[in-house]
């Protein structure tokens, strides 16, 4: 259930336009909003119980999946280990990038996507914390019933239905998910036609789209018209200083990330803003605390703080600096969960048209 739904305002799709067109001067970073309002929850959270992770943690769990989500500070997250021996669920990236942009939207109309307190019950009196695992345990139980899982578009659109639903509106709220890939063959931004839930297939199905050139021109659309993007990056041909392969990082084949802003135009110094599951900043310059699961007393993590920047190569999708240094990205997922006819849609519909007249 959820409370208080309503389009995203006008001066919301307003300061998203400054923004971006400040930020394309580079004069100021072009938050999605009008500021930072991108979490950067930690996907770690809770299948690392040590709480001495290394840089790079593998998902250890140590207790059993509960079967429905539930506010307790449990280790049970992640590449659980069955009585089999096989190890299932992997790394929940994707889950955690979600649920940072799915805080967005129930801070902008749609309270109940994350934060439950208004249902009372067991849901009153949570902080941040509890409200993120609660979320993030439930995303992934829709993801996979049996094992949690890293969730894909499909899954994130049954979540949003299952929690927008009212008693006038059993279906729920249908998100729109526009769905991008680049196909490197023709060297081209793509539509993704692929059945939803198997976008973690490299090959999945594409065609033409005549409104993007580059990744990058999607990340700015999204910002400048106030969709939600969660990126997927593929692994980086460097290696890391001991010779481990993909910088050395624990993940394979993919990450998933989470876009809070971008700064800077294409081939000068073009920069993308990330929340990035899997680490946890919990202090300025990015030092302290670097994959430690965070603590009740923090404060919510959002801000410029938190977030991974990231400068963008030329073609518009290879990453030039930091972690993860060499990785490029491979899909674009655009969200935004108000209903068609929206203002928000209205305005994506006006600036595609723009595109469209000055190519």
């Amino acid at each position: 259930m959820f409370t208080n739904a309503k389009n995203v305002p006008a001066n919301l799709i307003a300061m998203s336009l400054v923004a971006a067109i400040t930020g394309s001067a580079g004069a100021a970073v072009s938050w999605l909003g009008g500021a930072p309002s991108i979490p950067d929850y930690y996907q770690h959270q809770l299948g690392n119980p040590g709480r001495a992770v290394s840089p790079n943690p593998l998902p250890v769990p140590t207790a059993a999946v509960p079967g429905a989500p539930n506010y307790a500070q449990d280790a049970w997250w992640e590449g659980r280990t069955r009585s089999d021996g096989v190890r299932v669920g992997g790394g929940w990236c994707g889950t955690t990038a979600w649920v940072n942009a799915l805080k967005y939207w129930d801070d902008h109309g749609y309270r109940g996507l994350i934060d439950r307190s208004a249902q009372g019950g067991a849901h009153a009196d949570k902080n941040w914390l509890e409200q993120f695992t609660y979320s993030n345990g439930s995303l992934a139980l829709t993801q996979n019933a049996t094992d949690g899982g890293c969730a894909w578009v499909s899954a994130v659109r049954s979540y949003v239905r299952a929690n927008t639903a009212t008693d006038q509106n059993p279906g729920g709220v249908d998100p729109t998910i526009r769905r991008y890939k680049w196909n490197s063959t023709p060297g081209r931004v793509e539509t993704i036609t692929g059945a939803e839930g198997t976008e973690y297939d490299p090959a999945i199905a594409g065609a033409a789209q005549g409104t993007f050139t580059t990744m990058w021109d999607i990340l700015t659309t999204a910002v400048s018209q106030g969709f939600t993007a969660v990126v997927k990056i593929g692994e980086s041909p460097n290696n890391a200083p001991n010779g481990d392969s993909n910088n050395g990082h624990w993940w394979g084949n993919f990450h998933v990330l989470t876009l809070a802003g971008v700064d800077g135009a294409l081939g000068t110094n073009a920069r993308a803003f990330l929340a990035d599951p899997n680490d946890s900043y919990r202090g300025g310059a990015h030092s302290a605390g670097w994959g430690v699961p965070y603590a009740a007393t923090d404060a919510l993590p959002m801000g410029a703080d938190f977030y991974a920047s990231i400068t963008i190569g030329a073609d518009g999708r290879t990453f030039t600096s930091g972690a993860y240094n060499g990785s490029a990205i491979d899909q674009i997922w655009l969200m935004q969960v108000p209903a068609p006819g929206s203002t928000v849609l209205a305005g994506l519909g006006l600036l595609l048209a723009a595109r469209r007249r000055r190519a």
